[in-house]
């Protein structure tokens, strides 16, 4: 779930039983307005799986739940109510040459790859 009004992003794993969550990089998420031009001109031009790559994001999950829901705003705190719930912090620079664990790859309708990593997402 991409709450724009929040600035966070959610992804419920459904086989790990647990909701994470992480700001929002309006530096390569697209803004709610252009949307769903970018979802029909993908379509359009064929540019589903075989077009040009999509913009890539890697996080690390920290493995401490979140307590207070709350904080991440209506929408998120409904989606995740119930179940374990983890911040991720976006990953740059040479933090991604040398991470080598597991992650959980996203791929949102061809606009963007978000990388989940951390011991939350190998068990």
């Amino acid at each position: 779930m991409w709450d724009y009004e929040s600035g966070f992003v959610a992804t419920r794993v459904f086989q790990k039983k647990a909701c994470i969550v992480h700001k929002m990089n309006k530096d390569v998420m697209p803004s709610i307005q252009s949307l769903d031009a970018l979802v029909k001109e993908k379509k359009l031009q064929g540019k589903g799986p075989g077009g040009a790559p999509p913009r890539s994001l890697m996080y690390s999950v920290n493995p401490n739940k979140v307590d207070d829901l709350s904080k991440l705003g209506k929408n998120i705190a409904n989606m995740c109510r119930g179940i374990p719930t983890y911040m991720a912090e976006e990953m740059q620079g040479e933090s991604l040459f040398f991470y080598s664990g597991k992650c959980f790859d996203i791929n949102v309708l061809w606009i963007v790859n978000i990388s989940l990593c951390g011991k939350t997402v190998d068990n």
